[in-house]
Parts: structure tokens; C-alpha cells; sequence
């Protein structure tokens, strides 16, 4: 956990077993911790591995799927046209380690008061400008199973910036 601390430059890090569970607890705290209700929206990506969405689901949430381009990551107008008074937050997936439209995600996230969760499966490693995303999100997951960029068992991360 230090060692990724240092790593990524994420101030708080835990090591689980896994990304799913991961995700599964990012939803179910911030839940908590801000009093989300059940059907409150996340708006999120259909093209994704499935435990993405389930994390959602699971937390009696709503998944909201905006579009996606080129980049297989979510599109910035997409979202903003799925952004309603039930939306609570946006889960930005990094497929395939790609950066896509995140920062201006970020901006979104930040002129919404949405709080921003990213699914860092596929981006151990992604660089953008030296520096390494996930610093401007609530929740950070990673991977480290088995056909992700930096496998080491099945196994996750869970950052926090807070």
C-alpha cells in the first residue's frame, strides 16, 4: 500500500482482492457517506466489463449509460445531456489504460457537484503529461489480475482522496 502510495501519488491506498470488490465498496461508501438514495443515478458506460455497472446496481443505484467514441471512453456531451436531479455521480472507465475525454470529465464532475469515481482497471501505468489521472477523482480502482496491465494475482487497489 505505501509502495503504491508512492507510486501513483494517491494519498490513500488499500490493497483488496480484487477490483471488483473494489468497485462494490466505492459505490456502497460513498452512498453513505454522502446519503444517496436508492435510484439515485451514476452515469456511466455500457461498454465495459460488467462489474462496473453491477457495483451500481448492487448499491440499489441506477446506472445511467451515456455514449462513447473512438476513444471507448465516455464523450463529455453525452454525459452532460444524462446529467438529471438524481444524478450523484459519474464512473469514467479507462478502457484499454485510454485517457480519453477525462479531464474534461472532470470539469463536468466539478461544475455539477458530481462526485467522480474511476474505474482504473485497464490503467496501471497511463501517463498523461508525466503525471499519473486519478488525483482529481473521489475513488480510484485498479487491477492487478491477470490480463490487466500490471497483473500480479486477482487482486485491486481502492484509492481515496479523502
Amino acid at each position: 500500500e505505501n509502495a503504491w502510495k508512492a507510486y501513483t501519488g494517491l494519498p490513500f491506498a488499500h490493497y483488496l482482492n480484487s477490483s471488483t470488490i473494489g468497485l462494490y465498496m466505492t459505490v456502497d461508501i460513498l452512498k453513505e457517506n454522502y446519503g444517496w438514495d436508492d435510484e439515485d443515478e451514476i452515469i456511466t458506460t455500457p461498454i465495459t466489463f460488467v462489474t462496473s455497472n453491477h457495483a451500481i446496481l448492487k448499491s440499489n443505484m441506477k446506472p445511467v449509460f451515456a455514449d462513447i467514441d473512438d476513444t471507448m471512453c465516455l464523450t463529455p456531451e453525452s454525459v452532460k445531456e444524462h446529467i438529471t436531479d438524481k444524478t450523484r455521480a459519474v464512473m469514467y472507465v479507462g478502457l484499454g489504460g485510454n485517457m480519453g475525454h477525462y479531464y474534461e470529465i472532470v470539469e463536468i464532475c466539478k461544475e455539477h457537484n458530481l462526485k467522480l469515481i474511476l474505474d482504473a482497471a485497464h490503467m496501471t501505468g497511463t501517463r498523461y503529461k508525466g503525471e499519473i489521472p486519478g488525483h482529481e477523482a473521489e475513488v480510484v480502482v485498479y487491477s492487478f489480475q491477470a490480463g490487466k496491465n500490471h497483473p500480479t494475482a486477482d487482486s485491486g487497489m481502492i484509492c481515496f482522496k479523502d
